[in-house]
């Protein structure tokens, strides 16, 4: 609705806002008296709230919602007659009230299914005001609205377009912007008279050009300390309380946990800390994932919870805290925990690990196995999660993000997700060079320091080199060859020293830019699914640099990881031809890679088209393995845009798929490519053969 011309839409856009936010106060004010820390005002709080929000939906014309607000201060005002003294069965007719308030608030609600919410609630209302005995019949979870398919929830929709903003910071910003305005006109006059001087001075006039040119730099100063004020200004604009987050998933989390006959109670700690309302949009979907999980898979039934000494009610607690420019997310559960023999089972049962690695494999990289794409220790599935999806998706998002999440479990005490974000992703500081023809960035909080080094300070470690920072050894890793590009023979080595926690990455890179303030996008499209990508940044003159993920680098290539990816050996001899293989299978891509590296060929690895696009940026390799069937983009795609770029037009393109069929194998040839071998059909012999035919042809 917003920008909407009709000013009856503009206002029902305006009320929905201010009634979700109501209804949040109401939902956590309740929450506190029932546990009996509520403050002096909370009741009060309560009950005005749900009055003024009763006569706001009268005047907008929305009877559903008066009906529901209307009985629904009934029975707040039975519930503080009661001193919030209430069984299990009335205080969750207290939050069906508030949830029924948050759906007849949803822009997309289904009247049709309202109607029937609201009856079943108000006879359950009515039974418990009329009889005044309490409700003690099992309950039975309401409709859910006709949107609300297959376990779904009205959460996950963006915190919508408006934002409420003081009075006093909109009076504040048009200050500013007043005042640079008036300094951005006297500049112009400045250079204006700079402008003439310089046209009629003889050398009478220079010290008039010296003056004004002094002149000049002061307004610029001053026009820059107001442009940066300017800045700060709409930054904090742009903040939320991430309680406008949190206080919208109570609701969520008590229409799952009655689904699956549980019992839960929502406690929400740090929601006044104020986070850019984009990195709350863009988290909402990893959080919903995580609260799924821990009402599906972590809180236990009343009956196991009561044999097991725990209280009949779960805790499920959101919370947040600032971290200097970064925002800890927690979400945490009192449920059953994960043990790690049962990741363990899973992944030996599935064929991710042999049961003698599985064995071998320490607790906490056991159980990152369940960030994994399609990982599951569940046998059975529900409509909430057990599908193999869901912490692959937390984890996508948050590395989209630049951030990290780790978990941490305790068997039959329960489990704790955190996420750690920008506050901001809109502007940073980074620290950027080349290396090859692209410009990347690094988080300057994540810089520990920069080097030149001779190229004999690295020594042999392992399969690859490191150097000596602080009195330790640092796994030093060339970004060409992360990226695809030939190795460097340089005889000093410009080093970047990164840190993430505890541990030290050293990258060789080819060129320093410096430090530079840019304007953070997050990854478009075409980039989106590169993992070593967290995002872009706009420099001067509109350059963008390629944002890289710390956590990712470090994930990958630090400690023992980055040996066998580091500077390769100066007695390693160079690989006279390389492929690039692209494949979504990491299983698949180790086959492969180990088939061409027996072969004597050097190999580039992509995981999907578009990463593969991306490291061909750096440099061409002289064959491309592709698969079909991947995310983000897949085999046709890639073919396409291979074909349709003059510098990479010729590179043969081997297609490797589970398609056995004419017609794909026609559609592949028609897109462009050299070659297409089924995986069905697959042995060494004939893709070595394969291969070794097309890349015989580039040589003659």
């Amino acid at each position: 609705m917003a920008g909407s011309t009709d000013p009856r839409a503009r206002l029902l856009a305006k009320f929905r806002t201010v009634a979700a936010e109501r209804v949040a106060r109401m939902n956590a004010a309740f929450g506190a008296l029932e546990q009996g820390s509520g403050e002096a005002g909370s009741a009060d709080l309560l009950m005005r709230e749900v009055h003024t929000l009763k006569g706001e939906a009268h005047m907008m014309g929305l009877f559903g919602m008066y009906d529901v607000a209307h009985r629904g201060e009934d029975l707040l005002t039975w519930a503080r007659e009661a001193q919030f003294n209430l069984s299990g069965a009335a205080s969750d007719l207290v939050y069906q009230t508030f949830d029924l308030l948050l759906a007849h608030v949803a822009a997309d609600a289904d009247e049709a299914s309202l109607a029937a919410r609201r009856a079943e609630w108000q006879a359950r209302v009515r039974e418990l005001l009329d009889g005044d005995v309490g409700v003690t019949a099992p309950r039975a979870a309401m409709p859910a609205p006709a949107e609300e398919k297959d376990g779904a929830t009205p959460v996950g929709r963006g915190l919508g377009e408006l934002i409420r903003v003081p009075g006093a910071a909109v009076q504040a910003l048009t200050d500013f912007a007043g005042q640079l305005l008036i300094h951005q006109e006297a500049t112009a006059r400045l250079v204006q008279e700079l402008w003439d001087g310089v046209r009629q001075s003889g050398d009478g006039e220079r010290s008039g050009m010296v003056e004004t040119v002094r002149r000049l730099r002061e307004e610029v100063f001053e026009a820059r300390l107001r442009a940066v004020e300017l800045q700060d200004s709409v930054r904090h604009l742009r903040l939320l309380q991430v309680s406008m987050l949190f206080e919208r998933y109570p609701a969520a989390i008590r229409e799952l946990a009655r689904e699956h006959g549980k019992r839960v109670r929502v406690r929400v700690e740090g929601g006044e800390v104020a986070v850019d309302k984009q990195v709350l949009d863009l988290i909402d979907e990893a959080l919903l994932h995580l609260v799924r999980n821990s009402i599906d898979h972590g809180i236990e039934s009343p009956a196991e919870r009561t044999a097991a000494g725990k209280p009949e009610r779960g805790t499920v607690v959101l919370s947040a805290r600032k971290l200097g420019s970064r925002v800890e997310i927690v979400v945490r559960d009192d449920g059953r925990g994960i043990a790690a023999a049962d990741v363990r089972a899973a992944a030996v049962s599935r064929g991710v690990l042999s049961e003698e690695e599985a064995r071998a494999m320490p607790d906490d990289e056991v159980l990152r196995l369940l960030f994994r794409p399609g990982f599951t220790t569940r046998r059975d599935v529900s409509h909430l999660s057990g599908r193999g999806v869901g912490l692959d998706v937390v984890q996508d998002q948050v590395r989209l993000l630049g951030g990290t999440v780790e978990l941490a479990t305790s068997r039959g005490r329960g489990t704790t997700f955190t996420l750690v974000l920008p506050v901001s992703i809109a502007l940073t500081r980074a620290l950027c060079f080349r290396c090859g023809r692209v410009t990347f960035g690094l988080e300057s909080s994540s810089v520990h320091s920069v080097l030149r080094v001779p190229a004999a300070a690295a020594e042999p470690a392992g399969a690859g080199r490191a150097i000596e920072v602080d009195g330790g050894r640092v796994p030093l890793v060339d970004l060409r060859r992360a990226f695809g590009a030939r190795e460097r023979d340089d005889r000093e080595l410009e080093v970047v020293v990164i840190e993430h926690g505890t541990t030290r990455l050293a990258l060789a890179v080819d060129a320093l830019i410096g430090e530079r303030q840019m304007v953070q996008r997050s990854l478009g499209a075409f980039l989106r699914g590169t993992r070593l990508i967290s995002g872009t940044g706009v420099l001067e003159q509109r350059q963008v640099a390629l944002l890289l993920s710390v956590p990712e680098l470090v994930r990958q290539y630090g400690e023992g990881g980055a040996l066998v990816h580091a500077l390769p050996q100066e007695t390693e001899p160079a690989p006279e031809w390389r492929i690039l293989v692209v494949d979504d299978s990491e299983i698949t891509r180790d086959m492969l890679v180990g088939l061409a590296r027996r072969a004597g060929l050097g190999v580039i690895e992509a995981v999907n088209g578009r990463e593969a696009l991306l490291k061909l940026r750096g440099a061409a390799p002289d064959l491309i393995l592709t698969d079909l069937d991947m995310p983000v983009m897949d085999g046709f795609e890639l073919l396409a845009t291979v074909r349709g770029d003059p510098g990479l037009r010729d590179t043969p393109v081997v297609v490797l798929t589970t398609r056995g069929s004419d017609e794909d194998r026609r559609r592949a040839l028609a897109a462009g490519a050299d070659a297409y071998l089924v995986k069905s059909e697959f042995s060494g012999e004939i893709l070595n053969e394969t291969i070794s035919r097309y890349l015989e042809v580039r040589t003659r």
